[in-house]
């Protein structure tokens, strides 16, 4: 009989030891769970900081072009108003001249158009710089949109 109490206790001892033994406890459940939560935390957070970065990026490439367009705008109104005077001389330079011979009103005129040339030129060149800079502007904009649209 004694043998048989002992045996039953040490078989259930044994059981109960066997059991407990058999998984993870309830402390280690909850620390497992609260190392998934903190790693479930920190990639969230992440991905928010990424995001963030992203629309900063975006940000300060609108207003790096937004200040190059202010910049280019201001320029062509220089470019525009030196054009408005290089035409006004050239109508003085085609008035006769007394002294002046016919080859150095032409050389004049040549000068002057040369002048005038270059300075469409460079207001043609400015204005496809801002055609070019809208377009950037407008694809920029369309990218912080999306960015503001995802949760």
């Amino acid at each position: 009989m004694r043998i048989k109490q002992f045996l039953i206790g040490f078989l259930t001892s044994s059981s109960l030891l066997i059991v407990s033994s058999c998984g993870q406890t309830a402390s280690e459940k909850a620390q497992t769970q609260a190392n998934h939560d903190d790693s479930l935390k920190n990639a969230v957070e992440q991905n928010i900081k990424q995001q963030y970065a992203a629309k900063e990026v975006v940000q300060n490439s609108i207003r790096t072009l937004n200040s190059q367009l202010n910049a280019f705008n201001s320029r062509i109104e220089l470019l525009n108003a030196n054009l408005e005077v290089a035409n006004d001389e050239m109508s003085k330079i085609k008035e006769f001249h007394f002294g002046r011979t016919d080859g150095e009103r032409e050389e004049q005129i040549r000068n002057q158009s040369l002048k005038i040339q270059n300075l469409e030129d460079e207001i043609s060149d400015l204005n496809n710089k801002i055609n070019q800079s809208n377009a950037q502007l407008a694809e920029y904009n369309s990218e912080l949109e999306k960015q503001n649209a995802q949760p």
